[in-house]
């Protein structure tokens, strides 16, 4: 939000209206499966029987892997027309609707990773492990901030690459694109902590 209310006037409503529309699919379909796992994450390590807490754990992942990529894909595709039927034709204009679209598709690319960080963070709660997602968290925190800062600055430098980026989005004509450097941050944060929380979980 602070980054935001540099740019363009809007800018934040854009990013907040995107954050909240993402926000269904992860609460609908990835925190769900990771409270319903958890208390057989917990029942499995009880019995010391770590082949059954890795059975659950896969069996979950991959329900929702099986869920989220399709909505993922679908969101990318149709992420103007998603923005059009919730917010109204008339609520904004066509430019802030591409710019608005543009943020939803960039978030849903980052789908599969903030559904499966909740199941993630829960296999180390059954650990007795709360220090590790908390310390992941913090380095996406980090991450997040670092790359927003730097994508403020490619976005607004021009070039081949951002006029490459700004064709794939569908954005031409549209000067300002800086706000894309907030979901571009959180949806690489999203799998630096995912991807930090994998690689500690397959050590333990």
């Amino acid at each position: 939000t602070v980054i935001g209310s540099t740019f363009v006037a809007g800018s934040v409503a854009i990013f907040n209206l995107a954050v909240n529309i993402e926000s269904v699919p992860i609460g609908l379909l990835g925190i769900p499966f990771a409270i319903a796992a958890f208390p057989n994450f917990v029942e499995s390590l009880a019995q010391k029987n770590h082949e059954q807490f890795g059975a659950t754990f896969s069996y979950t992942a991959r329900q929702i892997l099986f869920f989220l990529l399709p909505v993922s894909v679908i969101t990318i595709v149709l992420r103007a027309h998603i923005v059009r039927l919730i917010i109204g034709a008339q609520s904004l204009s066509w430019n802030d609707t591409r710019l608005a679209a543009a943020t939803l598709g960039i978030f849903a690319i980052g789908f599969v990773f903030q559904g499966l960080t909740p199941l993630l963070s829960r296999a180390f709660y059954a650990l007795k492990d709360t220090i590790r997602p908390v310390v992941a968290s913090i380095v996406s925190v980090i991450v997040n901030v670092i790359v927003t800062v730097w994508s403020v600055h490619w976005l607004a430098s021009g070039g081949v690459w951002v006029t490459v980026f700004q064709q794939t989005l569908r954005l031409e004509g549209i000067s300002d694109i800086r706000v894309l450097s907030l979901p571009l941050g959180f949806t690489f944060s999203s799998m630096v902590n995912m991807v930090v929380l994998v690689v500690w979980l397959a050590t333990q």
